[in-house]
C-alpha cells in the first residue's frame, strides 16, 4: 500500500480528461460548454498564482505543494504518493488538462461544421494566433513550465496543437495529399495502445532492437547516436505490433 501511486501516470490525466469532456458533451447548451474549459484553464492559472504569491520555483509552486498537501489529509507519511515524481504534479493540472481535452472536442466540432474548407482553417489558425499571443502576454508573469501545466504552458502547447491540426486538415482534407500517410493515421489511431505497449514492455522492443542492430556499435564511435539508431529500430517494432493490432481489429470486425 505504501508503493501505491494514487495519481501518478499520463494515461491516468487522459482517462479524467476524456470522462470530464464525455460529460460536458451531455450538456445541451452551446453556451456553456464552451465556458467550461475556458474557466477550468482559467481558474487552474489564477489559483496557482495567487494562492503561490507567484512563485514558481520548482518545490515552492502551488500546483506541486496542493498535490502534497490534498493527498497528506488521506495517506500515511512517506506513501508513495506524496514523494517526488519528477516534480509533476496531477491535481490542479488536470484542470488544464481537461481544458485541453475539450479543446480538441471543440476543434472537431468546428471541422465538422458547415463551413468552407478554407473558412476551417482560417479559423483554426486565427484560434492559435490568438492563443500565442496570450501565451507570450502571460508569459511576462507566469513561466512556460510543462510539470506543472501553467497557465502560459497550456495557452502554448493548445496553439500549437491547431497549428498542427490545421496544416494536417488543409494537407489531407483540401489539398487530398494522403499518399504516404498511412504510418502517421497508424500512429494517430493507435496513440493510446502505443503508450501502453511501451510502458509495459519497454525491454521487449529496445531487446529486440539491439539484436537487430548489432553491428552498428562497430560502425559508429559515438554512443549517443547508437542510443539514438536503437530508439528508432525501438520505434520500428512498436510500429509493427501496431499494425498487427489494427488488422486483428479489422479482421474481428468482420467475423
Amino acid at each position: 500500500p505504501m508503493k501505491i501511486h494514487v495519481l501518478y501516470n499520463t494515461l491516468q490525466v487522459i482517462g479524467i480528461a476524456y470522462v470530464t469532456t464525455a460529460l460536458v458533451m451531455l450538456i445541451p447548451s452551446r453556451a456553456v460548454q464552451v465556458a467550461i474549459p475556458i474557466a477550468m484553464a482559467a481558474a487552474m492559472g489564477l489559483i496557482v498564482h495567487l494562492c503561490g504569491h507567484g512563485d514558481y520555483s520548482q518545490t515552492g509552486n502551488f500546483a506541486y505543494r496542493f498535490d502534497r498537501i490534498f493527498w497528506g489529509l488521506f495517506l500515511p507519511a512517506n506513501q508513495h504518493s506524496l514523494q517526488p515524481n519528477g516534480y509533476y504534479s496531477y491535481l490542479l493540472p488536470q484542470l488544464a488538462c481537461n481544458a485541453l481535452t475539450m479543446c480538441g472536442y471543440e476543434c472537431a466540432r468546428l471541422l465538422k461544421d458547415g463551413r468552407k474548407p478554407w473558412a476551417k482553417a482560417g479559423v483554426l489558425l486565427a484560434l492559435a494566433a490568438a492563443l500565442f499571443v496570450s501565451a507570450w502576454l502571460v508569459s511576462f508573469k507566469v513561466p512556460v513550465i510543462k510539470h506543472i501545466y501553467s497557465a502560459s504552458f497550456s495557452l502554448l502547447v493548445a496553439g500549437w496543437i491547431i497549428v498542427a491540426l490545421a496544416v494536417l486538415y488543409v494537407v489531407t482534407d483540401i489539398w487530398r495529399f494522403r499518399r504516404g500517410t498511412g504510418i502517421v493515421l497508424l500512429w494517430g489511431q493507435c496513440a493510446l495502445f502505443a503508450y501502453f505497449m511501451s510502458h509495459v514492455f519497454p525491454g521487449s522492443y529496445w531487446s529486440v532492437s539491439e539484436k537487430c542492430l548489432q553491428g552498428l556499435p562497430r560502425l559508429v564511435s559515438d554512443a549517443r547516436l547508437v542510443t539514438v539508431l536503437n530508439a528508432v529500430g525501438a520505434m520500428v517494432v512498436l510500429t509493427f505490433f501496431m499494425a498487427v493490432w489494427r488488422l486483428f481489429r479489422q479482421a474481428r470486425k468482420g467475423w
